[in-house]
């Protein structure tokens, strides 16, 4: 029985894996949306700047954090997805924290508070997912 329970610690959690279906198809939304349409991201956000280079990487950065969710959400073993997760709480959060912080200085209107939600979103959950995982 108790090698039972050690296994199942061991197992990424379905809320963890729910989590990594949430991201890839936010990042699915957001970085098409993003490539596809540059141009008029930057004038809908009120991004300071004219070249679609910024919202393009943004795009590229969407995108290969949700394939990369997306790989994880197929694993089964915690060691296997815990940098996932890792990397993802840290970089949420520092993304979140820059958003804001370029919100404020270059005074952008209150949609661009969507790309600080998702960012805020997937770092809370994340966090919450590796507290649960590590409990």
């Amino acid at each position: 029985m108790i090698v039972g329970l050690l296994d199942m610690a061991d197992e990424v959690l379905k809320f963890t894996k729910i989590i990594f279906i949430y991201q890839t198809i936010l990042a699915i939304a957001f970085g098409l949306t993003i490539l596809i349409a540059s141009e008029w991201f930057i004038e809908f956000e009120g991004f300071p700047f004219e070249a679609p280079i910024f919202s393009r990487l943004m795009a590229f950065d969407f995108l290969a954090f949700g394939f990369m969710a997306f790989l994880a959400s197929r694993e089964t073993e915690w060691k296997s997805v815990k940098i996932v997760v890792l990397v993802n709480m840290f970089f949420g959060t520092i993304t979140a924290i820059g958003f804001i912080i370029m919100h404020y200085i270059h005074e952008l209107p209150l949609i661009n508070w969507t790309n600080i939600g998702s960012y805020i979103s997937v770092a809370i959950l994340y966090t919450i997912a590796y507290m649960k995982q590590t409990k």
